[in-house]
């Protein structure tokens, strides 16, 4: 999933429900990748740095998806070797 365009929070969480709606349907899935946009930089909390966004996002991905998709996985070419080690510690592989 791509994110950090235009979508909201709401969106997101629409479109983590369709995806475990769609594995309940086929599991066909075997990861999730939440993607930020090259060039992403505004967080949707103001105030929140980038790092705490990727952790929310990957967080939400992973308590949303438990269960159906065992593989949330760390886009580290986009997000760097430092946040990709930080979001290895919060439950993404």
């Amino acid at each position: 999933m791509f994110y950090g365009h235009v979508e909201t929070a709401d969106q997101r969480v629409a479109h983590l429900r369709t995806l475990a709606a769609i594995q309940d349907e086929t599991g066909g899935f075997t990861e999730f990748v939440p993607i930020p946009l090259p060039g992403w930089s505004t967080p949707l909390v103001a105030g929140r740095s980038p790092l705490d966004e990727h952790r929310a996002v990957h967080a939400v991905s992973r308590l949303m998806l438990h269960g159906r998709i065992a593989h949330i996985q760390v886009p580290w070419t986009r997000v760097g070797f430092e946040a990709s080690a930080v979001l290895l510690q919060s439950g993404a592989d």
